[in-house]
Parts: structure tokens; sequence; C-alpha cells
């Protein structure tokens, strides 16, 4: 994994608040931003939890017509 350098904006009251605990304001910077993106990916998930139930169609009636799709071949399908 590699390493960029970004500049950020940020109140002084909690750039000040994140020096007290910690003096390597990057790695409380980067800790924060894994546990927005994690809680992110998990309401995500909670959001589609029940979907599956509201369609009309059987979720196998679905599936089997994802595989055909993915067998099409769209460059011949010039309309």
């Amino acid at each position: 994994m590699g390493l960029t350098k970004k500049s950020i904006t940020i109140s002084q009251d909690l750039y000040e608040a994140t020096k007290n605990i910690s003096d390597n304001f990057s790695s409380v910077a980067a800790a924060a931003i894994e546990e927005y993106l994690r809680k992110n990916c998990i309401e995500k998930a909670n959001l589609s939890f029940g979907s599956w139930e509201k369609r009309k169609e059987e979720s196998i009636d679905i599936v089997n017509e994802l595989r055909e799709e993915k067998n099409r071949n769209y460059a011949e399908d010039n309309h």
C-alpha cells in the first residue's frame, strides 16, 4: 500500500483535540477515515436488506436473466 500526502482543512479546535491524544495526526486521520468507510459499508449493507423481497420476480429468475445477459454479445447489438 502506497502513501499519499494530502492537505485538509479542519477547525483549530479539532486539530488541537487530536494533537492532545496523539503526536501522529496522520495516523489519527487515517484511522478516522477507515472507521468512516467501515460504517458507510455497513450502512449500505443494512439499506440493501430485504430489497430482493420487494421484487416481483423470484431471485432465481433474476440470476438466470443475469447469466443470459453475461453471454450476450453486445458488440453486435447496434440499434
